[in-house]
């Protein structure tokens, strides 16, 4: 089971931290019997997330091996269960302290994790775990289970994030993440305190550049923006600039990290180019870019408010009642909320909606129609994409 798991898992912490980690690793040479029974470790049907009862699960497994395993020099102590009878969760670290610690062959060790059946070859789930070892905490919401589709627990991050969603699309660790473990220098961070700034951001995936840009809130919370980008063990729906709240104080599992939400439990994609997005007091606006670098200007204090600019995607489509018209926000909000749309057909009056679709009906057979929308903000209409419609 060991060679179904661990190899793996060091393997993808490695790619995580890009070159700057190299875990050296050994196992005990047979399956060890445990002192106790399961049912004394269970806390139905988990190991038990009670920190003494899972210490002592650990601390037995390490007596239990002495015998056949060195452990001087060892750092963290994994555990992986056989294929017990019970279906457990994918798995749980300990972080040790002076109080709770582990002693064999005269070394002291406090940071261990158990791995449970059946997570063998889920690779990102023992990255996880060992992360938990190295001060990351859960980004995912622990007060839901995952059982709706979409999964409730991503509402924070979604499949960003090895510590959010552990086999989501995105796993790269956050550029704030990566900071707090060194793995991105502080003269790869940029720090906008007044004004506006001009950066150029290179992908959390890459390995050079300004890779985070923050702006500090107060009361110890930070604005942040970084770039995903379909590269490394990234593959988000679309490249481009995230932006997401980190609030450091935050309990695990409570949302220390925030990206904004489209709809629940559902964040947002990367900002693409052309974008403006205003965050708690802080403005963004991706300027250009493409592929793992994009040049966005970070506001401070968020601009006045102007008329926002096109809508998106504005296409159409035939249904049961006429044609169907549809389009989305428009990437420039000039500054403010999108309070709804206006559309009109032909030459007649412009009609409200706070909808992004309508439908089409009074198109003669064998005629065209032009259909104009634009979006509202707080000044007012912003600019006009057209479509022709044609009704054979």
């Amino acid at each position: 089971m060991h060679a179904r798991t661990i190899p793996d898992g060091i393997e993808h912490l490695e790619a995580l931290a890009h070159g700057l980690l190299d875990v050296t690793t050994s196992r005990s040479s047979k399956w060890v019997r445990m002192p106790k029974p399961m049912s004394y470790y269970l806390d139905a049907p988990s190991i038990s997330t009670d920190g003494e009862k899972h210490g002592q699960f650990i601390a037995d497994a390490i007596a239990s091996a002495d015998s056949i395993m060195d452990f001087t020099g060892i750092d963290i102590v994994g555990v992986v269960l056989d294929q017990a009878p019970r279906r457990f969760p994918l798995g749980i670290a300990f972080i040790g302290d002076d109080y709770w610690s582990f002693e064999a062959d005269g070394h002291k060790m406090t940071d261990g994790f158990t791995l449970m059946h059946p997570i063998f070859n889920i690779d990102t789930v023992v990255a996880h775990e060992i992360l938990h070892n190295l001060g990351l905490v859960d980004l995912y919401d622990g007060s839901v289970n995952g059982i709706a589709s979409p999964d409730p627990r991503d509402r924070f991050v979604g499949e960003f994030g090895t510590m959010g969603n552990s086999r989501g699309h995105s796993p790269e660790l956050f550029g704030w993440e990566q900071w707090i473990l060194d793995w991105i220098p502080d003269d790869d961070v940029a720090c906008v305190t007044t004004g506006s700034q001009e950066i150029t951001l290179s992908a959390v995936s890459t390995t050079s550049g300004t890779r985070l840009a923050f702006v500090p809130l107060g009361a110890n919370r930070f604005a942040a923006f970084e770039v995903r980008a379909q590269h490394g063990l990234d593959n988000p729906p679309q490249s481009g600039v995230l932006p997401y709240v980190v609030s450091p104080d935050t309990p695990t599992a409570q949302g220390p990290i925030r990206i904004p939400p489209t709809r629940d439990p559902l964040v947002m994609d990367p900002l693409q180019v052309g974008s403006q997005w205003v965050m708690e007091g802080v403005a963004v606006e991706v300027l250009s870019g493409s592929g793992t670098s994009y040049r966005v200007r970070v506001h401070t204090e968020v601009p006045k408010a102007i008329a926002p600019g096109p809508v998106q995607g504005l296409r159409s489509s035939p249904s049961a009642r006429g044609i169907a018209v549809t389009w989305s926000a428009p990437l420039a909000r000039g500054w403010a909320e999108i309070s709804g749309y206006e559309y009109r057909v032909g030459t007649g009056r412009w009609t409200s909606t706070s909808k992004t679709a309508v439908t089409v009906k009074a198109i003669k057979r064998g005629s065209t129609a032009r259909v104009q929308v634009r979006a509202i903000n707080e000044v007012g209409s912003g600019a006009v994409t057209s479509i022709s419609l044609a009704r054979k």
